[in-house]
């Protein structure tokens, strides 16, 4: 009888599986992602995604694993009556972390050692602070490259003496680390896009239905523009207005104005679209959202 439990994380799949029987066999050395073990002796390894999605019955797996510094294999084996649950999500922190500390890090770390002396992000990305958005991979760009400034429904209020947030964010990125570019971007399936269509379902919400109220503008050139529109297309075309509103919102703030004189900012406004990967821009000449960048690239 063999008691084995690992806690692994790689592409799309995370969880823990516990092996109560296994039989030996000889499978090939594969590395792949970060599994902990129980004894916390850190391993890499491949495993068909498929077959731990469908495994939920307890079919056989093939694992196999290898130390992550190299070596022979730790073990090979064919597991039977496997069954898949999900970890604590600090077992994936840890996990996650370790990764980066002895993977990902080394082989950056002259990047790192420049960026510990200063940061000079080429652009300022203004988005919503939903989980699925994630600018970096959307963008592929590192580390140092993008200035992020993250909140529900990716808002920007209307410059005030007395509100802060945001646009002391929008101020540093502009008058200080004189960013090149601002890019407000929304995306589909947004909560605070539905919440600003339906003020009413987060009426219990007060924080967030005041905070709301810098998109209510786009709720209202929606139903003047499209009064009679299907609610089932009002949500992308609302998406879009929210941008649009926010963009007018950001021309209100000083240092964006100045920035503007100087001729040395540039403002993008997007809708990424989770479910295709799409990212449409603002095309003023045109007035419209389409596909960008385009076939050219």
């Amino acid at each position: 009888m063999l008691a084995t439990k690992l806690i692994f994380r790689f592409p799309l799949v995370r969880g823990t599986i516990e092996f109560k029987e296994a039989s030996c066999a000889i499978l090939f050395v594969a590395a792949g992602a970060v599994i902990t073990a129980i004894d916390d002796e850190t391993i890499n390894t491949a495993v068909d995604r498929e077959s731990l999605l469908n495994n939920r019955a307890g079919s056989p797996i093939q694992l196999t694993l290898k130390p992550v510094g190299g070596g022979a294999p730790v073990t090979q084996m064919i597991l039977a009556g496997a069954t898949m649950s999900e970890p604590d999500f600090s077992e994936v922190l840890k996990a996650g972390v370790t990764r980066f500390q002895r993977q990902v890090f080394p082989t950056r770390r002259l990047l790192f050692e420049k960026l510990a002396k200063a940061q000079k992000p080429k652009a300022l990305f203004l988005t919503c602070a939903d989980s699925r958005v994630v600018p970096s991979l959307i963008t592929h760009t590192g580390p140092g490259e993008l200035f992020v400034e993250r909140n529900p429904g990716n808002l920007v209020p209307v410059y005030s003496e007395e509100a802060v947030g945001v646009s002391a964010s929008i101020e540093y990125a502009v008058s200080v680390l004189r960013i090149e570019h601002v890019i407000i971007c929304g995306h589909s399936d947004c909560g605070v896009v539905k919440g600003i269509l339906h003020p009413d379902k987060v009426a219990q919400l007060p924080a967030v239905a005041r905070w709301m109220e810098f998109g209510l503008p786009a709720r209202a050139a929606l139903f003047e523009e499209y009064p009679h529109l299907p609610e089932a297309e009002q949500l992308p075309i609302l998406t879009e207005f929210n941008v649009l509103n926010q963009i007018d919102n950001l021309y209100t703030h000083p240092s964006v104005q100045q920035a503007l004189k100087e001729e040395r900012l540039t403002i993008h406004g997007w809708v990424y679209h989770i479910e295709n990967g799409e990212v449409w821009e603002y095309n003023a000449e045109k007035a419209l959202f389409e596909t960008w960048p385009g076939s050219q690239y």
